[in-house]
Parts: structure tokens; C-alpha cells; sequence
């Protein structure tokens, strides 16, 4: 089964005092971070990780991880799962930043550091973009073996900040222009089904 990445997501955490804070564009922070109107967004995550982690899909295997801008990596246990709502996502990620870890087995969610080269190392690598080739997803998806990292940009403009094209075997597109994550997620999520 595919890996499920969100890559370049634009969740960060940022000093303030002795004080480490997760940027929200929706919550405050410092001016100086939020003249990018891409950063402070984990509520992206936050919907990639709701519909990824509530798959079907994830008890035949799916994997997902999550990418930071700040070369962060965010890894799921097989049963590992976030909160629906909001404002309980982010009290998590608290301890889970303190701590590098928090549950336990296959429900744990680990934090660790990490290039995107580090992530894909070893791996084939598929990258969803409007840059990419038009193709049949669920041919495109359903081709793909153990070992290949299927990636989605985790930003609402722009393009990837990591070296992700160097990095692709595969780009594929979904149409013409940026998509929300959910948008590809959704269609991803169906073409492996």
C-alpha cells in the first residue's frame, strides 16, 4: 500500500520567551511570520489528517505521515488518530511538540527531525501537481506497489519548498490549476479504493 505524504505543510512552531508556540494564521502570532499568507496554517493538517487517518484504507495498510516547512515529521501508528474538532488538535500538539511522542504502539503519533530527502530516501516517489502529467488516477495509483510515497503539497499558494520534483519518479496532475489538499486527498483516497 502507498505512504500517504502531506509535504511542506505549513504548520510551524515559533520561540517566544522560553515558550515554544504553534503558528496559527487564525490564532495570532508574530507579524513577521504571518506576512506569508501560506504560513500559520495547521488547520490543512488538520483536515488532511481527519479524512487520511479515518480511511478505510489504513486498516489495509495506508501510511501517512506529515511534512513540515520546518523539516518536522509527523508519523502515525496504524491506529493513531487525531481529533475531529479543531481546538482539541491543537491542545495535542503540545505535549506531542514537548515530548517528540505521545500514545503508545500503533496508536502513537512520533515527532521527529527531518528532511523531505530524509523521508523519501529509498522510496519511489509520486507527486500530485497541477505541473504534472494528466493521467487516470486510479490506473496511476493502483500501478503503484509497496515502497513508493504518493505526496501532497500541504500549502494553500505557491509550490513546494522542499526539493520534491528532483525527488519524483512521477508527477501527476488533477487538472490545470492548485487544488485544495482536501480536493486531492478525497481523490486519492478513491482512486486506491
Amino acid at each position: 500500500m502507498i505512504t500517504l505524504l502531506l509535504a511542506d505543510a505549513e504548520m510551524e512552531w515559533y520561540r517566544s520567551g522560553d515558550r515554544t508556540i504553534l503558528l496559527d494564521r487564525y490564532r495570532g502570532g508574530p507579524e513577521d511570520l504571518l506576512t506569508d499568507t501560506r504560513r500559520g496554517r495547521p488547520d490543512v493538517v488538520h483536515s488532511f489528517l481527519n479524512m487520511s487517518l479515518r480511511s478505510p484504507l489504513r486498516g489495509k495498510g495506508l501510511e501517512v505521515m506529515v511534512h513540515t516547512r520546518q523539516d518536522k515529521l509527523l508519523i502515525f501508528g496504524q491506529d493513531a488518530s487525531v481529533p475531529a474538532d479543531y481546538l482539541q488538535f491543537l491542545q495535542l500538539l503540545d505535549p506531542l511538540m514537548r515530548n517528540g511522542s505521545i500514545g503508545e504502539g500503533e496508536a502513537a503519533i512520533r515527532l521527529l527531525d527531518a528532511s523531505f530527502e530524509k523521508v523519501v530516501d529509498g522510496r519511489k516517489v509520486l507527486v500530485f501537481s497541477p505541473q504534472g502529467r494528466r493521467s487516470d488516477l486510479s490506473k496511476v495509483l493502483k500501478s503503484k506497489e509497496e515502497g513508493w510515497t504518493a505526496v501532497i503539497g500541504g500549502f494553500t499558494e505557491g509550490d513546494f519548498l522542499s526539493p520534491v520534483y528532483q525527488r519524483a519518479d512521477e508527477v501527476v496532475s488533477l487538472g490545470g490549476e492548485l487544488l485544495t489538499v482536501p480536493l486531492v486527498l478525497c481523490q486519492a483516497l478513491n482512486a486506491l479504493e
